[in-house]
This record gives C-alpha cells, structure tokens and sequence, in this order.
C-alpha cells in the first residue's frame, strides 16, 4: 500500500489505474488534436477543388453563351456539343 496523505492509504492497484487513466487521456487528447488538424486541412482542400471546379464549369457556361451570341451576330447557327 503507498500512502497518498497521512490519514488516507491507497491501493496500488488504484494507483496503477489512475496512472493508466491519465496516461490514455493524454494520448486520446494528443490523436483528437491532430484529427481536428487534419479535418481542418481536408476541408480547405476540399473546399479549393470545389472552388476550381465551380470556375471551371461557369467559364465553360460562359463561353457557350458567348459562342451562341456570336452564330447569332453572324446569322448562323450554333449547335452545342454532346455530351
């Protein structure tokens, strides 16, 4: 038995548990932070592909209309591409 304070003994089985206890806390405390890290970066990266993609597709539109006004300027016909 290991005395803890004067009045009050303590098993060391206790101890041992209360030891373990600490020692998973840190640990599990430690992983939680560097997930929280690598969710932040998943999401900026996530977030910038969306962002290229979304550029991507309006500049697409964009040049479809642009394409469509200039048959049209021309007297022609514009036929979009398939898909």
């Amino acid at each position: 038995l290991k005395i803890m304070s004067e009045s009050k003994y303590v098993p060391e089985r206790v101890l041992k548990k209360q030891n373990t206890a600490a020692k998973l806390r840190e640990s599990d405390a430690a992983a939680k932070t560097a997930l929280k890290a690598k969710r932040k970066q998943n999401r900026r990266e996530v977030y910038n592909r969306a962002k290229k993609y979304a550029r991507e597709y309006h500049l697409m539109e964009r040049s479809e209309i642009a394409a469509r006004r200039q048959a049209k300027e021309g007297g022609n016909f514009y036929i979009p591409a398939e898909p």
